[in-house]
């Protein structure tokens, strides 16, 4: 015996597993495994229809599950005549063609649905928990085989006899449920909190409809808030309708310094383009660059609390900068007149449906659209009291911290989830010995 060695491990193949786990050949064990449909028994694009069997395809994967989103349908004919990619509920999909290693798991919704030729099926036949052979195969252990096995460099493959050739960590049953256990409660803790994140940011966009035709008043009393007809729709009849120059100081665009040279990089001001805008605020760059690259380049250093407006790569987005940020060429900086506007107000003003409409309608060009600095500033603005803004931006403002702190809590979810993932699959963290009741 190895004096080396952990107690209760032993050495394998794959590396250190508690001697009591057995390692083998995904061949090797007693499943049914089979892969799509290819070529000539591929369904044709006459063949996909409104309605019918889901015809499932690697981009249906997400997080352990199969979506709907972009999904095709085949008739209960096609789906006959097919001899491949029948599923069965507990069924395990896999892909096996460009994005390798994405796993999702058959429920009853999907039962009798069918799969493409990037995909291979593993019905685990009770001889492994498949909850726990779905993690597995997403493993880190699991993922690191699967890479070194796979062939193509343009399009990575793996063929269904490499995957056969895969080995599986097999645990006593009763800790393989218990695994699975553990992290499907936290799976399914995540899941729960994404449908929060989900339903207060459609909370959210009912709320910025309401607030921005009624203004802070309840539903009840919409009906009692006196409306007027505008370019931009009804408004309370109290509010202006002012054009966004009538209440901003200036409005600059921005560069990018030469990437050739190193001198314009890596200094201490912050600068970003649009793609990085994501959210009403933005606290960081997404690069730094020195005074010297600011100063040798048409970009433009934004003072702190104003706003960055897309207006050619990301039309549209808008964000309020909470540090001196330089910009690139694919955004407006806007200085605010802050007597005249509350500054998150006029952001979500800009967020709402009918100025991203604006935005959408006055972008231009061919291979890259934007909107000009012309149209920019002539977009109109309802304008209430500064007493109605700021109570506007307070609610909205604790809808977006509901939202923050769901998010924050669903991000370490997933950081716990990836690390008991690794550390269960590994038996560096073991649960054989807890009373789990498997659900």
């Amino acid at each position: 015996m190895d004096n080396n060695l952990p107690d209760g491990f032993r050495m394998t193949e794959i590396g250190l597993v508690p001697e009591e786990w057995e390692v083998h050949r995904l061949a090797s064990l007693d499943m049914e495994i089979s892969d799509g449909n290819y070529a000539s028994k591929y369904p044709r694009q006459s063949d996909f229809i409104d309605r019918g069997v889901p015809f499932i395809r690697a981009n249906n994967f997400s997080d352990y599950r199969i979506i709907w989103e972009d999904m095709r349908f085949i008739s209960e004919q096609k789906h006959s005549e097919l001899q491949k990619g029948h599923l069965k509920k507990n069924d395990i999909l896999i892909t096996t063609r460009g994005q390798l290693g994405n796993v999702a798991l058959v429920t009853d919704e999907f039962v009798d649905g069918n799969i493409n030729a990037q995909i291979v099926r593993i019905n685990t036949r009770d001889t492994v928990e498949p909850i726990f052979m779905l993690y597995y195969l997403s493993s880190f252990r699991s993922q690191r085989e699967i890479n070194s096995l796979r062939t193509g460099t343009t399009l990575p493959q793996l063929p269904i006899g490499k995957l056969n050739q895969v080995p599986i960590i097999i645990p006593p049953l009763p800790e393989q449920k218990n695994i699975a256990t553990v992290l499907s409660t936290i799976q399914e803790a995540k899941e729960k909190t994404q449908a929060v994140i989900e339903a207060t940011r459609e909370l959210k966009k009912s709320l910025m409809k309401h607030l921005f035709t009624y203004g802070p008043v309840s539903p009840e009393d919409a009906d009692k808030v006196p409306l007027k007809e505008t370019e931009i729709g009804m408004v309370p009849e109290e509010w202006e309708l002012v054009k966004l120059e009538d209440i901003c100081i200036s409005f600059f665009g921005g560069g990018t310094p030469s990437t050739r040279v190193p001198e314009y990089w890596d200094g201490d001001i912050h600068w970003t383009t649009s793609a990085y805008i994501n959210g009403l605020y933005l606290n960081e760059g997404v690069k730094n660059i020195t005074l010297q690259g600011l100063e040798n380049s048409s970009s433009n250093l934004v003072p702190s609390g104003n706003l960055l407006i897309g207006t050619r790569v990301g039309v549209g987005k808008v964000a309020i900068n909470l540090v001196d940020i330089a910009i690139s060429q694919d955004l407006t900086g806007v200085i605010v007149d802050k007597d005249k506007v509350h500054l998150e107000f006029l952001a979500l003003a800009l967020m709402t449906d009918q100025s991203q409409g604006i935005f959408r309608l006055g972008s231009r060009g061919t291979t890259i659209k934007g909107i000009p600095r012309d149209d920019l500033v002539k977009i109109p603005i309802p304008l209430p009291s500064l007493t109605i803004q700021h109570q506007i931006a307070d609610i909205l403002s604790a809808v977006d911290h509901k939202i923050e702190a769901e998010e924050n809590k669903k991000q370490a979810l997933e950081e716990l989830f990836k690390t008991l993932l690794n550390n269960l699959m590994t038996g560096r963290i073991r649960v054989n010995h807890l009373d789990i009741s498997w659900r």
